[in-house]
């Protein structure tokens, strides 16, 4: 069964939206040896919400970090959708960004002499809930990028 269907974007390249799941996970990874020392590293989720969207408008999903191999460092509440009326304050959610794209922060780090010695930082998003069908999500990439 497919679950996601590739779209081709000019501004990333390839694209993917989700057409229907009911666990959702998506994961992004970097080795920190590849990102600059001793700085402080943002990780966000690029992307938009189609039109007919299911299962993903006002939900709280759960984005982790861990390094590789290794136990989840952080944890924190996030939502796909702009932040809607009556949203908990400790829930992350999106900004829109110029291009028309959706950011939402996933985790924070310092690329520090302990951390350049990992072999991965892994940011995962997860929506759990396996009883609720979810599909349009349309996902550009993760950014780690430098604050």
């Amino acid at each position: 069964m497919t679950c996601f269907l590739c779209i081709i974007m000019t501004r990333f390249g390839e694209c993917v939206e989700l057409l229907s799941v009911y666990f959702l996970q998506v994961t992004g990874e970097i080795p920190p040896r590849e990102l600059s020392a001793g700085t402080s590293y943002d990780v966000h989720l690029v992307y938009k919400l189609a039109t007919k969207t299911i299962g993903l408008r006002g939900s709280i999903q759960t984005s982790s970090m861990r390094l590789h191999g290794k136990q989840v460092i952080t944890t924190n509440k996030v939502c796909l959708e702009p932040k809607a009326h009556g949203m908990a304050d400790d829930v992350m959610c999106p900004i829109k960004r110029g291009d028309g794209w959706l950011e939402l922060r996933l985790a924070e780090f310092v690329n520090d002499d302990n951390m350049l010695t990992e072999e991965g930082v892994i940011v995962v998003l997860r929506e759990e809930d396996t009883t609720i069908q979810k599909s349009g999500l349309i996902v550009a990439g993760m950014e780690f990028r430098s604050k």
